[in-house]
């Protein structure tokens, strides 16, 4: 598997090509560049980021949000530290963390049972099969560290390399670092400063980083659905314009379509007609990113949506939506495309 890191600082994330052992061109970026579908509360400042079979973790304060590494969506969250992480209820650590790693099994490194969390001096091991815990401090918790003594408390990052074959964890702390070999069992390697090693990263500091397949990168997926009240809200690029064209197919009934952009209803439009009459074309600016398109029928009720959310690159959309025709069944009544960015 071929993996990028990413690693993030304040507002700004760098890419580093872990095949070249280098960070990318034209980095530092905003973190919202890379990864615009984050609210904009985890835009800056986060505290660590953890990969558990298949899903991203962003933690920031007392939130945090899971991220569908394959759909590349958020499927839960911004919530709760406490509500998604149970276990913590009562170590500190559901206020607020320092650092989190995933913790890989010795016999099979893409196979993760355990996530550590770190604040302050403490160190409290996660089983997320069953939300137990095992509270005890850095020092005791990872093998060697206590060689390290500015190691063993307010950590900035911890971070599991998916590359080399998984065997090395680093631990980040200011300027410096520490690595962590899973073969070992141990620290063996450090304080080294950050710039020595890790080319073209330039942060004097590090406080989230995490390790993922390449594929993200490219950001191709497609997942479909069913919105059965109605409405279908999806994220787009913020800041950014994109289109909106709309047809009807059956020239008896009228058709409604509402759009609303960071929950404000921006513009509503309506029509009938058959063979695919256009309706609607349209260009809106995305604002914050939140979109939600309704289609409502002639009585102000809203109708079932089936839908299709395309994404190509890093930032390039499609999303299609249609209603189901009451009289003929296999007859889309009303059919919408959007797209973006737009030149």
């Amino acid at each position: 598997m071929h993996t990028v890191s990413f690693f993030f600082n304040d507002g700004d994330n760098i890419v580093y090509n872990d095949i070249i052992d280098r960070a990318n061109t034209g980095y530092p970026k905003s973190i919202e560049y890379n990864w615009w579908s984050l609210p904009h509360e985890f835009q800056n400042n986060i505290d660590d980021v953890i990969n558990v079979n298949g899903y991203l973790y962003f933690f920031k304060g007392s939130k945090y949000l899971k991220f569908d590494v394959i759909e590349k969506i958020i499927v839960e969250g911004p919530a709760e530290i406490s509500e998604g992480w149970p276990g913590l209820i009562g170590t500190g650590a559901e206020n607020g963390i320092d650092a989190a790693t995933e913790w890989p099994d010795i016999h099979n490194r893409t196979l993760i049972k355990t996530v550590l969390f770190f604040k302050g001096s403490d160190c409290i091991s996660y089983n997320i099969e069953d939300g137990t815990i095992l509270k005890q401090s850095i020092a005791n918790s990872i093998n060697g560290i206590s060689k390290y003594p500015s190691f063993t408390e307010n950590i900035d990052s911890f971070f599991a390399w998916k590359s080399n074959d998984a065997n090395y964890a680093y631990i980040f702390k200011g300027d410096n670092y520490i690595r962590y070999s899973f073969v070992a069992g141990s620290i063996d390697k450090g304080p080294v400063k950050i710039q020595k090693w890790w080319g073209g990263v330039i942060f004097q500091k590090i406080q989230a980083c995490v390790s993922v397949s390449d594929d993200i990168l490219s950001g191709n997926s497609c997942h479909c659905g069913k919105a059965d009240d109605g409405q279908y809200t999806f994220l787009l690029p913020p800041d950014t314009k994109f289109g909106l064209t709309a047809y009807a197919n059956f020239a008896e009934r009228p058709q409604t379509v509402h759009v609303y952009v960071d929950d404000q209803l921006i513009d509503d439009f309506s029509g009938s007609g058959a063979n695919n009459t256009l309706i609607g074309l349209r260009t809106y600016p995305s604002g914050n990113g939140k979109i939600r398109i309704e289609v409502l029928n002639e009585n102000s009720e809203l109708k079932k949506l089936n839908y299709s959310y395309s994404l190509f690159g890093a930032r390039t959309l499609s999303v299609n939506m249609s209603t189901q025709c009451e009289v003929w069944d296999d007859v889309p009544e009303c059919t919408i495309m959007i797209n973006t960015p737009l030149t």
